[in-house]
């Protein structure tokens, strides 16, 4: 049963989620997939900064794991141009979406253990939404509905579509 008290937090978290996804949209329109995957898993700097500036405890050995993260994201992603360029502040965005909202969601999973399928539900319609609205903009209206048929009769697209719908936003905002 959804809390009313978990509708507001939802919202936040769900704000906070689709910015990560719209920062990432935009930033790999204009930075190389590696350098943006890099600049995504300074999630791991976010969480430790934000429970610190609320009062909590990150200790040494922590941080040390944040170090080495980032140390090891950047082995594994860093092997091209890493100059900064235009969609850097969009990429480097990403985190701060993505690390606030999985904060804030831990906080609210400790308050209200029972309400994770609601914070969910309310993450996941938050995103359909401002995809929506994005898409509406694109084609300023309703995309036309053979373009719709022409990507859903496409393997590859509704492989995409799934596997990004339901497996890495759907099911990772879940667990």
């Amino acid at each position: 049963q959804l809390r009313k008290e978990v509708v507001g937090v939802g919202l936040e978290v769900g704000f906070w989620v689709t910015l990560g996804y719209v920062v990432q949209a935009i930033g790999l329109e204009t930075v190389e997939a590696s350098k943006a995957a890099f600049l995504c898993a300074l999630i791991v700097v976010v969480c430790p900064v934000l429970e610190a500036l609320n009062g909590g405890r990150v200790t040494l050995a922590q941080w040390s794991s944040v170090a080495l993260a980032v140390l090891g994201a950047g082995f594994l992603e860093l092997g091209g141009n890493i100059s900064p360029g235009q969609g850097d502040l969009f990429a480097l965005m990403q985190p701060v979406g993505f690390g606030v909202a999985l904060w804030k969601c831990e906080k609210t999973q400790q308050q209200y253990p029972d309400q994770g399928g609601a914070l969910t539900a309310i993450q996941l319609v938050c995103t359909m939404l401002v995809s929506w609205i994005w898409v509406l903009g694109d084609y300023k209206g309703l995309p036309p509905a053979e373009e719709i048929m022409a990507a859903a009769g496409n393997s590859e697209v509704a492989t995409a579509v799934v596997w990004t719908g339901f497996i890495t936003t759907a099911l990772t905002v879940y667990l």
